[in-house]
C-alpha cells in the first residue's frame, strides 16, 4: 500500500513539473512578457550555474596545467641529477686516468735517471690493509727477472726492496716499515746517517733520522739519499728531505726527522731496478 502511494506521489510530482515546463515554453513562445519572465528565471538559475561551471572548468584546467608543469619539472630534475651523476663519474675517471698518466711519466723519468740499470715497471695488486703501503704485492716476479733485495722506486725516490719473490708476483717491504733501516747520507755534504722506519711517525709523513755525526753540516731541507755503504740499497737514491735536526743530549751525534720523497699513502705503480747490491 505504501509503495503504491509513493509511486502515485512521484508520478504526480513528475506530471506537475511537466505541466509547468510546458506552460513556460508556451508563455515564452506566445507572450513577450513570458520571454522576460523566462529571462529573469534564467538570470537567477541558469546564468549563475553556467558561471559556476565556467569557474570550475577553469580551476580544473589550471590544476591540470599545474600538475603537468610539476611533472615536467620533476622529469627535468631527474634528468639533471642523472647528468650530474654521469659528470661526477667522468670526473673521477678523468682524475684516475690523469694520476695513472702522471705515475707512468714519473716511471719513464726514473728509467732515464737510472738508465745504467735494467729496470721494469710493475703495478701494485695488494697491500697490507693499512692506509700506508708498508708492505704490498706487485704483479711481477721471477718470470720477469726479479730477485730478492732488488730496489723498488716510485715518485722519484726509494720505496723499499723485494722481500719475497714468486714466479708472477713479489712482495715489497717499504722503508716506512718498523723493521727497516736505511744507511743514508746528505746529498751535498755526504754526511752519513740512518733513516729508520716508524709506522707511528709516518702518520705525520715523517721518518726518523739518527746517528748523524755531531759535526755534520746537515740542515733543514737537505736532500737525504742512500749511501754507498748500504748493504742493500744502491747509492744515490733519494729518500727524503730533512725537516728537523739537532744535537743529541750526549753531544756525540745529531738526530731529527725527514719527509720522505715517496707518497706512501698512494702507490699504484713502481719501478724495480733489476740489480742486487753487491757487498764484499
Amino acid at each position: 500500500m505504501n509503495r503504491r502511494k509513493l509511486s502515485l506521489t512521484s508520478k504526480f510530482i513528475l506530471s506537475v513539473l511537466t505541466i509547468i515546463l510546458i506552460m513556460l515554453i508556451a508563455v515564452t513562445y506566445y507572450s513577450p512578457a513570458g520571454t522576460a519572465i523566462t529571462r529573469t528565471l534564467a538570470n537567477y538559475t541558469v546564468v549563475p550555474l553556467q558561471n559556476g561551471l565556467n569557474r570550475l572548468g577553469g580551476w580544473m584546467f589550471g590544476a591540470h596545467q599545474e600538475q603537468k608543469n610539476l611533472d615536467e619539472a620533476r622529469a627535468q630534475i631527474d634528468q639533471l641529477e642523472s647528468e650530474i651523476a654521469a659528470l661526477k663519474e667522468d670526473k673521477l675517471k678523468y682524475e684516475t686516468d690523469l694520476k695513472e698518466l702522471e705515475e707512468m711519466r714519473s716511471l719513464m723519468e726514473m728509467k732515464k735517471t737510472y738508465s745504467q740499470y735494467d729496470t721494469v715497471g710493475a703495478s701494485v695488486i695488494a697491500s697490507s690493509g693499512s692506509n700506508w703501503f708498508y708492505k704490498f704485492t706487485i704483479d711481477k716476479g721471477s718470470n720477469d727477472g726479479l730477485e730478492l733485495n732488488m730496489n723498488v722506486l716510485s715518485g722519484g725516490g726509494l720505496v723499499g726492496y723485494l722481500s719475497s719473490v714468486g714466479p708472477d708476483s713479489s712482495v715489497v717491504t717499504a722503508i716506512i716499515n718498523d723493521s727497516t733501516s736505511v744507511s743514508a747520507m746528505s746529498s751535498d755534504t755526504k754526511d752519513i746517517c740512518v733513516i729508520s722506519g716508524d709506522l707511528n711517525l709516518i702518520q705525520e709523513n715523517r721518518l726518523r733520522l739518527t746517528m748523524a755525526d755531531r759535526d755534520s753540516e746537515m740542515k733543514e731541507d737537505s736532500l737525504i739519499v742512500t749511501s754507498q755503504i748500504s748493504d742493500k740499497y744502491l747509492s744515490g737514491i733519494p729518500v727524503g728531505y730533512v725537516t728537523e735536526i739537532s744535537t743529541d743530549a750526549d753531544k756525540l751525534s745529531k738526530s731529527g726527522y725527514i719527509t720522505p720523497v715517496v707518497d706512501f699513502e698512494h702507490l699504484g705503480h713502481v719501478l724495480i731496478i733489476k740489480a742486487v747490491k753487491k757487498t764484499e
